[in-house]
């Protein structure tokens, strides 16, 4: 499970860099979802994946396997509702993303209480 999360935190940097880039050369500097990408995209995908990496155990249950699908469908749910859907109409769509992205989180301290021993 761990090399999804950190080919995973790999795009992220990627899409991280490339936005940032991009905003440098616009002087556009109001792109909310590039501090998201970055943080919730890359840095806390390359954290998982290295728990799970240094932790087997971790990654080897059908709860890691749902948060990592619940919470990186959700991210991209968040970010396209941030990025590309006029704000008058993002709210539903942003709660949606940000709630599977809360259960997610949820689910990953379940994991680590049930599954990793001292």
């Amino acid at each position: 499970m761990s090399t999804y999360w950190l080919k995973v935190s790999a795009l992220y940097l990627a899409v991280g860099v490339a936005l940032g880039i991009y905003m440098y050369a616009t002087c556009n500097y109001e792109w909310v979802a590039y501090i998201h990408i970055l943080i919730f995209g890359w840095l806390t995908n390359a954290v998982i994946g290295t728990l799970y990496m240094c932790h087997k155990c971790l990654g080897k249950s059908d709860l890691a396997k749902a948060q990592f699908w619940l919470y990186n469908i959700g991210l991209i749910v968040f970010l396209v509702a941030i990025l590309f859907i006029s704000p008058a109409y993002c709210g539903t769509w942003i709660y949606i993303g940000a709630i599977s992205v809360a259960l997610s989180v949820f689910l990953f301290v379940i994991n680590i209480f049930n599954n990793l021993r001292t």
